[in-house]
């Protein structure tokens, strides 16, 4: 067994931290997916199964940055790529 995984409640919060970590990247490849219509917030969380506070939460503590900042930051890469490649 991993050193780090010692007991069941270690073995219970890893395994928590990779179910959020799947929901928060299903989320993410919504954003990507859906750049021209972006999902609000109350959408992505039903999606994942949060309430609208504990989502913003999560997607904040994993991905580094507020749903907010990522959406925009994900929306002008996305017009630059196609400014670059069209």
């Amino acid at each position: 067994m991993n050193r780090y995984l010692r007991d069941s409640g270690e073995l219970a919060v890893h395994l928590r931290e990779l179910e959020y970590r799947n929901r928060i990247n299903q989320a993410i490849s919504v954003i990507w997916v859906e750049t021209e219509k972006t999902p609000t917030l109350q959408e992505l969380s039903t999606i994942d199964g949060f309430s609208s506070f504990h989502f913003h939460r999560i997607f904040t503590a994993f991905v580094g940055e507020p749903l907010g900042e990522y959406t925009r930051r994900v929306k002008l890469v996305t017009a630059c790529h196609a400014l670059i490649y069209t």
